[in-house]
C-alpha cells in the first residue's frame, strides 16, 4: 500500500529481509489500494486495518498476510468504524499477539476519539482513551514488550479538520487540521513519530532492562521539553 509520486493508491506487497526491500506476488485476493492505513502482528501475522483509497473515504476492513497470500478477517464484538491516519500496535506475541488500535480520521475528516483491543480469538473491544489525551492524527503507538503497556505519543490534535481536494504545507491527503499540534510542532512529519519513539524505548532499555512501563513514561516527559 502506500502512494505513488501522483497521489494515486497502491496495493502492492512488500517484504524486508534485513538487508534489502523484495516485491512480493501475492496469490488469491487481495486487499484494495489504499493510503494511511496502520499495521500490527496479530496471532503472528501481519494485520492492516482501514486506511483510505482517495483521501476521503474511510475503509474498515481486516486483513492478515500469512503463507503468502492476504486474508480479510471477519470479527465479532463491536469493531471500530471505517478511518485512517490512525495507529495501532501489537501486545504479546507469536498466536496470543493482539493489537491495540487509538484514533484517526473518519469519512468526514472528523478525528474519532476511541480506542480498541482485538483480541486473539478476533474479537473487538472497545475501550475509551484517557480523558486527558487529546483526540489526535498521526500519534505513535508502541507497545513495551514484557510489560504490556502501551505509550501514545506526539501527532495532530486538531479542533477540527476540513476537506480539501488540493495540497501544500498545511494539507495533509486532503483534510487540513484547524489545530494544535501535540508535541513539538517543529518535529517534521509527525506520522514518523511512532519508529523515533520506538527506537528511543528500545535503547532506554537496553541501557537499563529493570526499567518498567512508568520509567520509560516518566524519562519521555521530562526529555520532551529539551
Amino acid at each position: 500500500g502506500g502512494q505513488d509520486l501522483n497521489g494515486n493508491a497502491l496495493n502492492d506487497t512488500w517484504a524486508w529481509n534485513g538487508q534489502r526491500w523484495t516485491q512480493l506476488s501475492p496469490t488469491g485476493q487481495q486487499p484494495p489500494a489504499r493510503r494511511n492505513h496502520a499495521m500490527g502482528t496479530w496471532t503472528g501475522r501481519a494485520a492492516m486495518f482501514g486506511g483510505t483509497p482517495n483521501g476521503s473515504t474511510a475503509l474498515s476492513d481486516l486483513w492478515i498476510f500469512s503463507n503468502g497470500s492476504w486474508v480479510q478477517i471477519v470479527t465479532t464484538g463491536a469493531p471500530p468504524t471505517g478511518r485512517y491516519f490512525h495507529n495501532m500496535t501489537s501486545l504479546g506475541s507469536g498466536n496470543s499477539s493482539q493489537i491495540v488500535m487509538m484514533g484517526g480520521s473518519n469519512s468526514n475528516c472528523s478525528q474519532v476519539f476511541d480506542a480498541f483491543r482485538l483480541t486473539a480469538a478476533g474479537q473487538w473491544i472497545p475501550f475509551t482513551p484517557p480523558s486527558n489525551l487529546a483526540r489526535r492524527t498521526f500519534m505513535g503507538l508502541v507497545s513495551i514488550e514484557g510489560i504490556g503497556a502501551n505509550l501514545a505519543w506526539h501527532g495532530r490534535a486538531a479542533v477540527k479538520e476540513k476537506c480539501e481536494g488540493w495540497m501544500n504545507e498545511n494539507i495533509v491527503h486532503g483534510c487540513r487540521a484547524e489545530g494544535p499540534f501535540v508535541g513539538s510542532t517543529g518535529f517534521s512529519g509527525t506520522s514518523a513519530a511512532a519508529p523515533q519513539i520506538s527506537g528511543l524505548v528500545a535503547l532506554l532499555l537496553s541501557v537499563n532492562t529493570n526499567l518498567i512501563w512508568r520509567d520509560v513514561q516518566q524519562i519521555l516527559v521530562l526529555s520532551s521539553g529539551h
